[in-house]
């Protein structure tokens, strides 16, 4: 593309603006939208049996950047742009602002001017952006922002204002872009003006617009413009144009903010009307000042460029509005100013609106408040308007009015996205988007960023470009609908709850609620019943309470996070258990427990749970309570709180407890505790001493307990090691020695380096259909120096082992041919289906339905079976006789099959590709029967040798073959030539899809040879038997061939003699007749 070469300004001023629009034409109807190299995302969310290190809210799509502020938004149907100009950065969005790219490199290679000031896009195709940097030089990109081209403005005065038309033209080749001006406000001098590029002109060139404010002068410092949405008919556009104090202005025109309408001969693109001049229905009323005389009642004209330092202004054009109808409010635009400071004379800073009937109105909102503005918004009768100043030390405000249109209209309505104010609005699609961020860098984090909103900005979502920092606290997940809900603090002492919602899991997050906690440390739980009530709470926890009115701060959402109802607690909290929407339990100090019934409104009297200090909640059903206490002790509540009863002995280990309940307790009443290094087990009714089912290393200490299905997980730590896992087993409830155990090892990139000690409780998890996923907070690189989001991380484990074992493929009831003259069974081939990750295998055959008379079980050696084919698994068993299995490097048992009898079979994982060894459940029990036949002990010895024939001579010099009996659906064999009787460095080792082989060397005369073959492919056999023959030396073979040669066969002797006797009787008969 001509128009993107480095000579840009040079080809524009040669006459090459088609050439530019064409190439820019091909690019957008090719929709060659340039991806930008990104680093690969280090996440992988499908690997299964293994701890994964999720994306938290950070650098990945800049979620989290900091610093940063979002100082203006340009939102598009495909592509959203935000621009930071205290940062110097530009970005770019495919995802409709949930990550972004950064592409200022692209623009500043162009030789812009760092920071961009101003952006717009086109808004029938975002892939049209226009920029302006500080030198008040224009960019424009027509891919998304990759490439660039300089149109070498050569306007008075600095770039305030932008505007990209709709394509028009007989081939919609054409496009406009608007360009305000303004000199330095409060110098006195009007300089500013309005310049027009006309992208399908012959000639390339900016075109001044003569704006008129003061009919007899062409100036005006403009900081707003906008084409009208019927630009092609009507040919309009619309501009705020304020003036100063200059002698040569009318003194009715100084110092005031006006309204202008312009006229565009768009088909020259050579002349402008202003105003009056337009000659447009009903508009010699115009420029229209924008002051609304009865709202400011003590004021007499509106605001200028008199003693300012800012003037600041934003334009929405109504989607009816038509500059050549004659209807009554045909031209309706809503528009804001605002001048800095606010100190100065006659400050009509608000939002407007100005309906054009017979003579236009000015309209000023009316709101409860400061009325400084920073941008508006219009959707339909809505108009949302962003405030400057931030709401607190952590919000700002948008204004919300639901009829536009009123006689006087209003802000109803006010919602609170995260942010320092500056609040810059947009709408795409119906909903409505945010970018707030400060004037001034800081070193600290501001939070602002890049927000959501689906209700016409009552409740936000903060999703990208987020100024904070990220220490991960708590955790908690729901399954339906499918969100992770996490807590954060950061170094600026901002507690935040973020929500990722969707599949991959933990991909896309967005903060739903900030906070300044003096504890620093907030939890978050979800109701039982999430599914149906979508009620989730946020609540301090440590927050010590020191004065009498000081208590700690909760926070209660019916919506998943979207909006929140702050509370109070009575004192500390030490732990919370949420039942649903109304019923939840505080952990207090002194080991009480408050309940409260109506969603945290208020709370009953706390009870003692018969423990003198609580660490942990945890709950079975809506009224099984137990709690774990710190010194090895264990109380719970059977009725909902109303009592508690404290288990009256004690662990062994005198520390923190996590207990949790049996998934069977209301039938079996069993529960489990973990402290310090073990696990122990107690059935409420029966127990009278705590069984330990579970110890692990003394160094380690358990963290967190669940159970899942009847599956009991045990997380723990080791924090001298730096290491952490879970301990699993499949049947906790089995009695003492029968119980098996996995140890799910966390490892990042093979090295143990991970710490899961989050209090009170540091294991989470989910069930889907086939799998439990555990989740826990790694805390080994949180040190307080980190700035960055990478301090902690969040890692899942997918046990997909956790519900069921391989499926088994080989038919039930097969029927296993015997051999009627060796008595041995045919081979059986025992397959199944891989269940996820899992690569190596137990199989036990029995002699009865019941499983109690074992067979065989592989598990007697180590490794287990590893299949060749992890993705089809299978085993031959060779019947026959005891020996050791090909894939195996111990001796494995393998006993005679029996003729006549049935067997069965069944198989589970013991390891998984990432190394892991996990158990699964057992597979189903399939069986297979053995035909009858004569039962004998003959040696199996697979592919049968041929030639050359065990001890037999062999012709020196001859040619060397060797052939085999074909052994059943063998593809491959693997033969090997030896001069040693053990085989061992074999002169060939060779493999040959037929069953034969012929010898391509030199046999050496006078020596003995040793041969041996076996299946290789598709299943590996035992060796056959080792043949061996003796080549023979020269001389012998010699003599046999000279013996050979002097040897005249008998017939030969016979034919002869009947010859010699024929001869004779031919003489004779002459002899006779002479």
């Amino acid at each position: 593309m001509r128009f993107l070469n480095t000579s840009g300004k040079n080809w524009l001023k040669q006459g090459n603006v088609h050439t530019f629009f064409a190439a820019m034409c091909l690019g957008l109807l090719a929709m060659t939208l340039v991806p930008i190299p990104a680093t690969a995302d280090p996440q992988a969310y499908n690997r299964s049996l293994q701890w994964v290190t999720i994306d938290k809210p950070g650098l990945i799509g800049n979620v989290v950047v900091h610093p940063s502020d979002v100082t203006d938004i340009a939102v598009g149907s495909s592509l959203f742009y935000a621009n930071d100009s205290v940062h110097s950065k530009l970005y770019r969005s495919m995802t409709s602002g949930v990550r972004w790219e950064d592409i200022t490199p692209f623009v500043k290679r162009k030789g812009a001017v760092l920071p961009i000031t101003e952006i717009a896009i086109a808004p029938d195709q975002p892939a049209i952006i226009a920029a302006a940097d500080s030198a008040s030089e224009l960019f424009v990109s027509v891919d998304g922002g990759v490439t660039w081209a300089d149109i070498d403005f050569n306007g008075v005065g600095n770039i305030q204002s932008l505007a990209i038309s709709k394509s028009y033209g007989d081939s919609n080749e054409q496009r406009d872009i608007l360009v305000g001006t303004a000199g330095t406000f409060g110098l006195g001098a009007t300089v500013g003006g309005i310049w027009l590029y006309h992208m399908g002109s012959s000639v390339p060139r900016w075109l001044n617009l003569n704006l008129t404010v003061d009919p007899a002068v062409k100036r005006g410092e403009v900081t707003a413009v906008a084409f009208s949405p019927n630009y092609t008919s009507d040919q309009a556009v619309v501009a705020i144009a304020s003036t100063s104090g200059d002698a040569d202005i009318a003194s009715g025109y100084r110092n005031r903010t006006y309204l202008c309408l312009g006229l565009v001969d768009i088909s020259t693109a050579s002349s402008t009307l202003w105003n009056a001049a337009t000659g447009y229905p009903n508009c010699s009323s115009y420029p229209v000042e924008i002051f609304d005389s009865a709202y400011y009642s003590t004021y007499s004209q509106s605001s200028g460029d008199n003693g300012v330092t800012l003037i600041d202004s934003g334009l929405e054009v109504s989607g009816s509005f038509s500059a050549t109808s004659t209807s009554l409010g045909a031209r309706k635009v809503y528009c804001f100013y605002r001048v800095d400071p606010a100190t100065v004379l006659n400050d009509t800073s608000n939002v407007y609106r100005i309906d054009d009937s017979v003579s236009p109105t000015v309209k000023a909102f009316t709101c409860t408040g400061v009325s400084r503005y920073s941008s508006v918004a219009l959707s339909g009768n809505t108009l949302v308007a962003g405030v400057t100043a931030p709401r607190d030390s952590l919000t700002s405000i948008v204004r919300i009015s639901t009829d536009a249109g009123a006689s006087s209209p209003y802000f109803i309505y006010q919602g609170f996205p995260y942010g320092p104010g500056n609040v810059k609005l947009a709408w795409c699609s119906g909903t409505l988007y945010c970018g707030t961020g400060g004037r001034v860098s800081g070193t600290n984090p501001d939070e602002s960023g890049f927000s959501t909103s689906t209700d016409s900005g009552l409740h936000w979502v903060q999703v990208s470009l987020i100024d904070t920092t990220v220490k991960l606290e708590d955790v908690a997940l729901a399954a339906k609908p499918q969100s992770i809900f996490m807590t954060s603090t950061s170094t600026s002492n901002i507690e935040s709850v973020w929500r990722s919602a969707g599949e991959p899991e933990g991909k896309y997050w967005g903060r739903v609620l900030a906070e300044n906690v003096l504890s620093d440390n907030i939890a978050v739980r979800l109701s039982q019943h999430y599914r149906d009530d979508y009620t989730v709470y946020a609540c301090e926890l440590g927050h010590q309470k020191t004065l009498a009115t000081d208590n700690s701060s909760l926070w209660m959402s019916n919506d998943r996070g979207n909006s929140w109802t702050k509370y109070v607690a009575p004192v500390e909290i030490i732990d919370m258990a949420v039942v649903d929407k109304n019923v939840s339990y505080l952990a207090l100090p002194g080991g009480y427990i408050a309940k409260t019934e109506n969603g945290g409104r208020y709370w009953k009297t706390a009870i003692s749970s018969e423990l003198t200090n609580i660490a942990m909640l945890s709950m079975s059903d809506n009224n099984t309570i137990l709690v774990g206490g710190k010194f090895g002790d264990v109380s719970y509540s059977l009725d909902g709180g109303k009592s508690f009863t404290r288990i009256a002995r004690t662990m062994p280990e005198s520390g923190i407890v996590q207990v949790v309940a049996d998934t069977g307790f209301n039938q079996n009443k069993i529960i489990y505790a973990g402290c310090g290094n073990s696990i122990y087990r107690w059935t409420i009714g029966q127990s009278s001493n705590w069984e330990n089912i579970r110890t692990i290393d003394t160094q380690k200490q358990i963290s967190g307990m669940s159970c899942v299905d009847g599956i009991l997980y045990g997380l723990w730590y080791s924090a001298a090691y730096q290491r952490s896992g879970a301990e699993r087993s499949l049947v906790p409830t089995l009695p003492l020695g029968s119980i098996e155990w996995s140890t799910l090892q966390a490892r990042e990139n093979g090295v143990n380096n991970n710490i899961f000690n989050c209090s009170p409780s540091a294991l989470r998890y989910q069930v889907t259909s086939n799998s439990v996923i555990l989740w826990a907070i790694d805390t080994s690189s949180d040190t307080s120096t980190v700035i960055a989001t990478d301090n902690t991380s969040l890692m899942m484990y997918i046990d997909c082992l956790a519900f069921s074992g391989p499926k088994l493929t080989m038919s039930d009831k097969k029927a296993i041919d015997c051999d009627t003259t060796t008595g041995r069974g045919e081979e059986v081939n025992f397959t199944w289906g891989a269940v996820c990750e899992d690569t190596a295998y137990q199989l036990q055959i029995f002699k009865d339905s019941n499983l109690q008379w074992r067979f065989f079980d592989c598990e007697d050696a180590w490794p287990f079976l590893v299949p060749a084919d992890v993705l089809s698994p299978g085993i031959a068993y060779m019947g026959g006789q005891s020996r050791k299995l090909p894939i195996m490097t111990d001796n494995v048992t393998m006993p005679l099959l029996e003729c006549g009898r049935t067997y069965y079979w069944r198989i589970r994982t013991r390891a998984g590709a990432s190394g892991e060894n996990i158990t699964s459940p057992w597979s189903e029990t399939r069986s297979f029967t053995v035909k009858p036949g004569y039962k004998v002990a003959t040696p199996y010895y697979g592919p049968q040798l041929l030639e050359p024939k065990g001890g037999c001579g062999y012709p020196c010099g001859g040619p060397a073959s060797f052939s085999w009996t074909p052994f059943k659906g063998t593809t491959s064999y693997k033969y090997e030539l030896s001069t040693n009787a053990d085989m061992s460095s074999p002169l060939v080792s060779a493999s040959t899809g037929t069953s034969g082989y012929e010898y391509q060397g030199q046999l050496e005369c006078g020596k003995s040879y040793f041969w041996r073959v076996r299946a290789e492919q598709p299943v590996l056999s035992d060796w056959s038997a080792v043949f061996s023959f003796t080549v023979l030396p020269e001389a012998e073979t010699m003599a046999a061939d000279t013996q050979q040669s002097v040897q005249v066969p008998r017939w030969v002797w016979l034919v002869c003699g009947l010859g010699c006797v024929l001869i004779l009787a031919i003489a004779a008969m002459v002899m006779i007749l002479k």
